[in-house]
């Protein structure tokens, strides 16, 4: 979509899917900082202290229940939410979108993500619509079927279109589109309620969860491995680990994968002597 078109839209009343898909593809303009603390246990459980300092554009407000709008708030693991405590800012609590409504909001704007991308004969097709929806609601069983689907849908799509002359910058939105849709098959983007009166106000929003045991190596001295999906979704991301009484720690280190897999980027801590 060209800038004229995001203005255009913008200027005339844009639709709750134009809104969502600005916000999260435009993530560092609004989200100022997150931070997420990881806090481990004695028991080998962990709990995730999450916060968002925030300023959502006015303009972009997606009308929730009465008096509330819809903030995205990034990608999480499908399954992870687990005993959620919820803090938004201001005296009311945040809310969270049930999976249904959450799902629906997900395919809605992946399939104008499509429109735009392809046009509306294919973005705006059943089968797109059903290949979309295979994605966002695949469970563990069904991610590699839906996944696949999907990478064929869109290759037929490509193959429609491949005669006209769409330069690179179109070969980079495919991509873009391709690899933002693939992740839904793994993640959900999580939808929270707020008070609609804190639009253009900056603020936090504060959520905590548990999380479920991290994979672990070695015997003696151990490896554990946490998933972080939604990093650099902030402008300023930060990092927080707290171990337990008695537990040495010897090195962090935070691996950036890329689309297929493989490593493109790390980052170590690494104290000259173990800390407890």
């Amino acid at each position: 979509m060209s800038s004229t078109e995001v203005a255009s839209s913008i200027q005339d009343s844009p639709t709750p899917e134009f809104c969502l898909a600005w916000l999260i593809m435009n993530s560092p303009l609004w989200v100022h900082r997150r931070v997420e603390a990881l806090r481990m246990q004695e028991n080998g459980k962990s709990r995730w202290h999450i916060s968002h300092d925030i300023t959502l554009p006015e303009w972009s407000s997606i009308p929730g229940s009465k008096d509330r709008m819809i903030v995205p708030l990034g990608p999480v693991r499908k399954g992870a939410l687990k005993n959620v405590d919820t803090s938004g800012a201001g005296a009311s609590s945040l809310s969270i979108l049930g999976a249904e409504d959450n799902g629906n909001y997900a395919v809605a704007m992946l399939r104008m993500l499509a429109q735009s991308l392809l046009g509306e004969e294919l973005g705006g097709s059943v089968r797109c619509r059903d290949v979309v929806t295979a994605v966002v609601r695949a469970t563990t069983e069904s991610c590699d079927a839906s996944t696949n689907e999907f990478s064929v849908w869109l290759a037929d799509c490509l193959e429609l279109v491949a005669d006209e002359d769409k330069g690179a910058e179109f070969d980079r939105s495919v991509d873009l589109f391709r690899e933002f849709v693939l992740q839904f098959a793994t993640t959900f983007l999580l939808l929270v309620e707020v008070n609609d009166n804190l639009a253009g106000t900056r603020c936090v929003i504060k959520y905590s969860r548990d999380d479920t045991a991290p994979e672990q190596s070695g015997i003696r001295s151990q490896q554990a491995a946490w998933e972080i999906p939604d990093y650099g979704f902030a402008r300023s991301y930060h990092l927080e680990v707290e171990i337990p009484p008695g537990l040495v720690y010897k090195q962090l280190e935070i691996v950036e994968y890329g689309s297929n897999g493989t490593s493109t980027n790390r980052a170590v801590d690494a104290p000259s002597k173990p800390q407890v």
